[in-house]
């Protein structure tokens, strides 16, 4: 049993007024014990795959089937493209995952395990400074498409259970980490005009024969976003119920 601390957060507004049952209805809850949790969470994980792809209204999670992203903007350090930025970006396959090696404390305030994407596209509009005879050049078109195949999330939340003024016990994620590795990565920009396609195939060109250099360079940042996005989807779920109808002292059968 997890030890409870008290922490001055108002929850009372934040916490949903329906059964937790009633908003997700077919989420399969983990025992809150130390080895149930690593051998039923990717059982629970796949619970909620359909809600997380539609968005959970009632709890203020955007869909994810596709995920959007309005701005991206990403810098390299050692590349011929020392940036890139998207725009009106679209994520697919983000709930196309499977969970692995699960690892909890015992009080399991901590989880760390692997989430496997066989395939991750995107689509977006971009703006990219590409350095083509000793000089930067910036393109911008309103088409390109990545595609990321075996990728691997290693992420750990890390949080803290609390006591609300109700004298409910609650879990908050405090922080999260992710480490993205990816076998293979595409990328196709479309010419803006006629007159761009030998600079824009040039840097296609360049960025599919160095996408591991590229993705290096871009990791730290794309860990960051993609971890303020896990927590905010798990402290829109896990802040509006005790924890006690999330994971219970025992799973009912």
């Amino acid at each position: 049993m997890a030890t409870a601390w008290a922490i001055p957060i108002n929850d009372e507004q934040q916490q949903n007024n329906k059964d937790v049952m009633s908003i997700l209805p077919d989420l399969y809850k983990c025992e809150r014990e130390r080895y149930a949790v690593q051998d039923c969470l990717p059982s629970s994980m796949l619970s909620i795959k359909s809600y997380l792809a539609d968005g959970i209204q009632d709890l203020n999670v955007v869909p994810f089937e596709p995920f959007y992203v309005h701005e991206l903007p990403l810098n390299f350090a050692h590349t011929r493209i020392r940036r890139m930025t998207f725009f009106n970006m679209t994520i697919y396959g983000l709930t196309d995952y499977k969970i692995n090696n699960v690892v909890t404390n015992d009080e399991v305030s901590t989880i760390t395990f692997e989430a496997y994407f066989l395939r991750l596209s995107t689509h977006s509009c971009y703006d990219i400074d590409y350095l083509q005879h000793d000089q930067y050049l910036t393109i911008n078109g309103d088409r390109m498409n990545m595609h990321f195949s075996d990728v691997t999330a290693t992420i750990c939340i890390k949080g803290v259970f609390y006591n609300n003024t109700n004298g409910k016990e609650m879990f908050r994620v405090s922080k999260v980490l992710v480490k993205f590795s990816v076998k293979n990565a595409e990328f196709y920009a479309y010419p803006p005009n006629p007159n761009d396609v030998k600079t824009v195939n040039s840097m296609n060109d360049y960025m599919n024969n160095n996408s591991k250099e590229m993705a290096k360079d871009a990791r730290l940042e794309i860990n960051t976003i993609v971890a303020a996005i896990i927590e905010e989807t798990a402290n829109n779920i896990y802040t509006k119920f005790p924890i006690e109808t999330l994971m219970p002292d025992y799973r009912p059968i």
